[in-house]
């Protein structure tokens, strides 16, 4: 059953729905008496005839009822009204692990202190003679005062360990299936559950510890593609060393959660008391070697003491300015979290979205503000968070070597801004900027566009130089996120694929034009004042001594940072590092290889498709509407690949060199794709079934980006990109002589798309400053009408080109859409706002359904668009020099 918002049980009135499960259904309630907040649990009308259902919930209530402590969730209260049975229970604030664990691995401290207050809650059960049976991150809930256990449906009562009885005793029988199925959740399930067999408090142990491994490495300690594989690799298997996944978790850690793992209950911790005991000794320093970023060290329980670490941490949130001023020998590391608000969440998806003053003293953060981005600067010596006016649409900001002025990208352009306040100045263009970085001689050196390398622009503004290009002949595509070294000279990232692997940190001499690789294999290099680099590779933070005259490493890296979240394609970590030693990073994991395929109506409800998540980028939906043609990230290379909606099937079409961009033929028979081979630059197209080969359309001298075929098939549209003497829009025809003809010079035109009766061409421009979509005649004049009125990227017409639909801001991910008319000249309506949903903002990411009620889109998990968390280190690099 489902209760609508208003309905009272007894005196309590529903809210809204939380949740449901197989045990039944959870409401926020109003307890109008005491004026709070509750959660009702309820047994749906239908499952009360059922008498094993109802007794596991009576068996809930009571258990609950007997379990006070602050790490489990607190009953209060029982009721029945109408044959509806219920809880009422303590309204939880916060999210499930199960949710947190969506964004990848916890940082150590935070799996200690959650880890054993769960072995804490657990051991007030275990004594109360209860055991959980279905621990899993689900259900396991995390507050602002911690963690808390949730969710009793399937306690069993057992023999208190007190009571004279063998751990190994017989227990009273309770049936451990239900209709054949054993009760819980497999991934977390002991040996003894799967078996069949009685469970002790040990079993829970046992699930804990799956959880441990899952909170720590970021995936399930057993894995299988069915129940049964699962089933068999808890019975049989042992779990990959979390060491050889997370190289810098503590030996003591390693140990302590392969003992709960063991296969029999004998071989455990005996107790959840004393494995609460052992996380708390290795959070307070007793695991000896440990390296992490995360371990905070406690002392005595002496209430000076601890009243001492409360000021410590005041002091380290709202006093930065005195720790500033101790001397250096009596600085201490100190470690804190902020919160960023719902709201104004930190865009993760474009570049970095942080930076640290060269002092340390503050952070600047790019964060969601309406429908767009903005800049907000945090001080260290404030709690408050303030939004910088005057940069709207920001990406990717860094501070000159004073700290005066912050440069960012916007509106494809670089521009800089006072941070004392003031308007936003323009520098130089940069349509898809990836870094920059400000010399102390008053020059910016920075990416513009993906492939145009590196340019060098006066901090003032002006026409920029050319310092790189990416040489095709050693296989390079891209030169990315510099940053200038004491000398002067430029560390960047020079990248010859999408992998992770495919990357190198080189040095560049901005007086020679030459550059030389450093570091193999890895990406975003940071120089740190102390004589190192920070770059990545896989999934760590490694640190390699580095000589700044030289210009040459001098020692073997180290592994100095996890739990970071990265994106290995565009080559950027979420972390920053000041001159004077502090860290600032936002947890999580590597981004973009998890995206889904979603249908959204118009009312903004999403429906999952049928296909695994993958590192879907791009898509193109058939003209018959019954495929899709998708860009897929590989390891080493992109290529396009079909999925049959109908038949929910994934085939690879291209295998070739590294191709993606595809786009439909008019008729459906082929897909148009970009490639790169062995530093060829061209357009083709495949037929998708039947005889025919790979054919070439178009050689190009930069990136090129297909976008739109008219619908009688006669006409490509695409782009090419900045700073390629070429850049524009063009039209290519796909009948006759093959020879690409400009639609526009304005290089920031971009997405070109026919109407369906072929008389205009829907595009966006960022020329005005800001991206806006505009309607143009086909080869008829060059008229123009501007459709957005606060921003809009990437249209897209219905099938009757009776609506132009675009998205409106990269922060809010609004829908919106206009209705058009051509007769006898073309008019827009107003535009009006559909729905926020969360695609991926690149190339083309949505389609709109035959339909015309349905749009298909790539979505991002949350966690790669958006964080509400960022983590801080103060005097990070002193703690590194002793390792």
């Amino acid at each position: 059953m489902s209760l609508a918002p208003g309905t009272k049980l007894g005196p309590y009135e529903i809210v809204s729905p939380l949740g449901a499960g197989g045990m039944g259904e959870v409401y926020r309630a109003r307890d109008p008496r005491l004026g709070r907040d509750v959660a009702i649990k309820i047994l749906p009308k239908e499952m009360s005839a059922d008498p094993v259902r109802k007794q596991r919930f009576e068996r809930e209530a009571k258990t609950i009822s007997g379990l006070n402590h602050p790490n489990i969730c607190t009953l209060h209260d029982v009721g029945s009204q109408d044959g509806v049975d219920y809880l009422v229970m303590e309204c939880v604030e916060g999210e499930t692990l199960a949710k947190r664990l969506q964004r990848g691995a916890l940082p150590l401290e935070q799996v200690l202190k959650y880890g054993a207050q769960i072995a804490d809650g657990l051991d007030k059960a275990h004594r109360a003679g209860i055991v959980h049976r279905d621990l899993k991150p689900g259900n396991i809930m995390l507050t602002a005062t911690g963690a808390k256990l949730l969710d009793f449906g399937l306690a069993k009562p057992v023999a208190p360990l007190g009571s004279g009885l063998t751990l190994t005793a017989e227990m009273p029988s309770i049936p451990m299936t239900e209709e054949g199925t054993i009760i819980g959740t497999f991934q977390y399930m002991s040996p003894e559950q799967l078996e069949g067999k009685d469970v002790d408090g040990r079993s829970d142990i046992f699930s804990l510890g799956a959880v441990l491994f899952e909170m720590l490495t970021g995936r399930r300690a057993f894995q299988g593609k069915s129940q049964l594989s699962v089933a068999s690799a808890i019975l049989e298997s042992e779990p990959e060393l979390i060491t050889s996944l997370k190289p810098l978790t503590p030996p003591a850690l390693e140990r302590t959660v392969k003992k709960c793992l063991a296969k029999t209950p004998d071989d455990r911790w005996q107790s959840a008391s004393d494995l609460a005991s052992q996380l708390n000794w290795i959070a307070e320093g007793g695991a000896p070697g440990s390296v992490t970023a995360g371990v905070v060290v406690r002392t005595s329980s002496s209430w000076k003491i601890y009243a001492g670490l409360v000021t410590l941490l005041a002091i380290a949130l709202g006093g930065f300015a005195w720790w500033q001023s101790a001397k250096p020998r009596e600085k201490s590391v100190v470690r804190f979290a902020l919160t960023l608000p719902a709201s104004e969440p930190a865009l993760v998806v474009g570049g970095p979205a942080l930076v640290l003053s060269p002092d340390g003293r503050s952070m600047v953060l790019v964060v969601s503000h309406g429908d767009s981005s903005q800049l907000a600067i945090r001080d260290f010596s404030s709690f408050d968070t303030k939004l910088i006016p005057g940069t709207d649409g920001a990406t990717q900001p860094f501070f000159s070597p004073d700290g005066e002025w912050l440069a960012f990208f916007s509106g494809g352009k670089l521009r800089k801004i006072s941070v004392a306040g003031g308007p936003a100045i323009d520098l130089a263009n940069a349509k898809d900027a990836t870094g920059g970085t400000w010399l102390p001689e008053g020059t910016i050196v920075f990416n513009g566009e993906w492939t145009a390398g590196l340019l060098r622009v006066s901090a003032g503004g002006g026409k920029p130089d050319i310092l790189t290009r990416p040489d095709s002949g050693r296989g390079e595509r891209w030169h990315w996120w510099p940053q200038a070294l004491p000398g002067g000279e430029i560390l960047f990232t020079v990248k010859t694929g999408e992998g992770s692997e495919e990357s190198s940190i080189a040095v560049l001499s901005p007086k020679t034009g030459l550059w030389k690789t450093v570091i193999d294999k890895g990406y975003y290099g940071r120089y740190l004042p102390a004589g190192k680099i920070l770059y990545v590779r896989g999934d760590t933070i490694l640190a390699v001594p580095f000589d700044a005259k030289k210009l040459a490493v001098t020692g073997s890296p180290l592994p100095v940072l996890q739990g970071i979240q990265l994106n290995p394609g565009r080559g950027f970590a979420q972390f920053a590092v000041a001159q004077e030693g502090t860290l600032a990073y936002v947890p999580g994991t590597s981004a973009g290889l998890r995206n889904t395929l979603v249908t959204v109506d118009r009312t903004g409800r999403e429906t999952p498709l049928g296909a695994l998540p993958r590192s879907y980028e791009d898509l193109s939906l058939s003209p018959d509407g019954k495929q899709l043609a998708l860009t897929l990230i590989g390891e080493q290379l992109w290529n396009v690949w079909i999925y049959d909606l109908e038949h929910e099937t994934l085939n690879r079409l291209t295998f070739e060199g590294d191709n993606r961009d595809p786009i439909w033929s008019a008729d459906g028979k082929r897909v148009i794709y970009f490639s790169f081979r062995n530093g060829h630059k061209s357009l083709y197209w495949k037929p998708v079934t039947g005889p025919g080969n790979e054919e070439e359309l178009l050689t190009v001298d930069s990136q090129a980006y297909p976008r739109s075929v008219s619908r009688d098939g006669r006409y490509l549209s695409f782009n090419i990109g900045t700073p390629a003497a070429s850049a524009g829009m063009y039209l290519l025809p796909l009948q006759g002589e093959r020879k690409a003809q400009l639609f526009s010079r304005d290089q920031f035109a971009l997405h070109g798309m026919f109407s369906p009766d072929g008389k205009w061409i829907a595009y966006e421009s960022a020329e005005s400053g800001k991206s806006q979509v505009y309607v143009s005649p086909f080869l008829s004049g060059s008229a123009q009408w501007q459709i957005s009125t606060d921003g809009g990227t990437h249209p897209v017409w219905s099938r009757d080109g009776r609506e132009l639909f675009y998205r409106n801001g990269i922060a809010s991910d609004r829908l919106v859409g206009v209705t058009v008319s051509s007769n006898p000249d073309f008019s827009a309506s107003s535009p009006r706002p559909l729905f926020q949903f969360r695609c991926q903002q690149a190339g083309i990411d949505y389609q709109l359904l035959p339909d015309g009620q349905h749009f298909v889109c790539i979505k991002p998990p949350q966690a790669d668009v958006a964080a509400t968390e960022v983590n801080v280190i103060l005097n990070w690099s002193s703690e590194m020099e002793k390792k």
